[in-house]
């Protein structure tokens, strides 16, 4: 069957499905052109298109670093063990940066995975049920600390700091998964879904209130 196009070069339903009654194809070309640009920056800039999600998850890595440093003091002034957890967690992340921006192993994106859910898991945590052990804190937050009031029993108040930190972590995740290769790449999104299935039935049974 010879190719059946319209006066503008564009293939036609009945080329695709060999029905003359068939609906009009979907233009794809907003995303021929989104593609095509991306492409284009790519080779100006000499990166690869695989790289794009790397770059990115290194970029929200910096950014959870820097959120993470500028946090260190509050946190050492409320507890020593928040204090602690603040700098290991800036030293880990900008460490799993910089190695992001290289050609990372499968081991590499891994321990990004691990680590970022490890700090999410905390945030959640300390956001609803509290940190175990941790002291009350009786007048926590300012325009550098996370929380803005008065906060009982070492429950802390979503604050911007930490939603831009957490959301930051979730790209990590979300993207270093994905650049897995393909059978760790499933089994890992299996085990994020069950992480995401285990923290609402902790919250839906009242563990974390």
């Amino acid at each position: 069957m010879g190719a059946a196009t319209d006066l503008t070069g564009a293939v036609t339903p009945f080329e695709i499905t060999g029905d003359p009654d068939a609906a009009p194809a979907v233009d794809v070309a907003p995303v021929a052109l989104v593609r095509s640009t991306r492409r284009a920056w790519a080779d100006r800039l000499g990166i690869e298109q695989r790289q794009w999600p790397l770059l990115v998850a290194a970029a929200a890595s910096g950014l959870a670093t820097a959120i993470h440093a500028v946090l260190i003091p509050v946190h050492f002034r409320w507890w020593l063990p928040a204090g602690a957890f603040f700098l290991a967690c800036t030293v880990v992340q900008v460490v799993l940066a910089a190695a992001l921006l290289g050609a990372p192993s499968t081991r590499t994106l891994l321990a990004a995975v691990g680590t970022n859910l490890v700090v999410i898991a905390v945030y959640v945590v300390s956001r609803t049920s509290g940190i175990p052990g941790a002291p009350g804190i009786p007048a926590h937050g300012s325009r550098a600390g996370p929380g803005v009031a008065i906060i009982p029993g070492a429950v802390e108040k979503v604050g911007s700091n930490d939603l831009v930190a957490l959301v930051a972590e979730i790209a990590i995740v979300v993207l270093c998964a994905l650049c897995l290769p393909d059978k760790v790449r499933n089994r890992v999104l299996n085990l994020l879904t069950a992480f995401g299935v285990g923290l609402v039935g902790l919250w839906w049974t009242g563990v974390l209130t």
